[in-house]
């Protein structure tokens, strides 16, 4: 987002650092490979990591073989939004509904996981939400 608003604010030469940084990056886990398909669709290995780490319930963990977890399905299905993978985003979409909380909330992503903090539970009902809304295949 950030690369994108120095572009269209006319920072071309800050625009352009930020590409090349990002071209160069080697993700770690699968929210960098989402962070960067954000900014950049074009990178083709960030794509393939996340596809081939989807599970078998339909979400996306912090690393290609960890457990789903809903914040980092949130922010992959964010990525995936412009890269036209429906059958994807549909399986993420149905473990976010299914991992939906009877208060309405998504439990949250600690690192390392089992914490119990309510900013993020907050963040990533937050994440989650926006990822729901923004990846209705009726939007």
């Amino acid at each position: 987002m950030a690369r994108r608003t120095l572009e269209l604010a006319g920072f071309t030469d800050a625009a352009a650092r930020a590409k090349q940084w990002l071209l160069a990056s080697k993700p770690h886990s699968i929210l960098d490979a989402a962070a960067v398909l954000l900014a950049l669709p074009t990178r083709r290995d960030c794509l393939d990591l996340i596809l081939g780490s989807q599970s078998s319930d339909g979400g996306w963990g912090p690393h290609p073989s960890a457990a789903a977890e809903p914040f980092d399905t949130a922010v992959v299905l964010l990525a995936l939004r412009e890269l036209h993978k429906p059958e994807s985003i549909a399986r993420g979409r149905a473990f976010l509904i299914a991992s939906q909380q009877p208060d309405g909330g998504w439990p949250e992503t600690t690192r390392p996981p089992g914490g119990q903090s309510y900013a993020q539970h907050i963040s990533t009902s937050a994440w989650a939400t926006m990822a729901l809304v923004l990846t209705e295949p009726q939007r």
